[in-house]
């Protein structure tokens, strides 16, 4: 709530500087540098807190900021179906377990990929993922070689 919800401002033609007539009394007061301390001070006279009903209104007025969630989810890389198939190679499961275990399916499935319905599918997808990564690791050899020439 504002001082001049209360008082209703006027300028003096001499001074050119606001001057504030209290809407209770009628009595005009000198708003010296545009301040109006003075008027608070004369509406606390009437009983009206402006200072009070000002902070109440700015906390009512300002909404919370709420932080953004994360779930773990954000944090952790989703396998790809082939490394998935991978990991379970190396586990020792079959590829033959892989395509007709039930379990293995509907988990696979839930986690948004079609599983191959043949075993040959998956050797490609295991071989395509070993050669990527093979192929990537003396690529890597080579330029360890190289940086150890120089």
């Amino acid at each position: 709530m504002s001082v001049w919800d209360h008082a209703v401002k006027q300028t003096n033609g001499k001074r050119k500087e606001l001057d504030g007539q209290c809407n209770r009394c009628n009595k005009i007061l000198k708003c010296s540098g545009n301040s109006t301390t003075t008027l608070k001070s004369h509406l606390k006279t009437h009983g009206i807190n402006v200072d009070r009903v000002t902070s109440s209104k700015n906390l009512v007025s300002e909404k919370p900021t709420l932080k953004p969630t994360f779930t773990m989810d954000a944090f952790l890389k989703k396998k790809t179906l082939k490394e998935i198939f991978t990991d379970m190679v190396t586990d020792n499961i079959t590829i033959r377990a892989i395509t007709r275990n039930k379990y293995i399916r509907q988990s696979v499935s839930r986690d948004g990929f079609n599983l191959p319905k043949y075993e040959t599918s998956i050797m490609k997808l295991i071989h395509d993922d070993f050669d990527k990564k093979s192929s990537h690791g003396s690529q890597q050899q080579g330029t360890v070689k190289e940086s150890r020439k120089v």
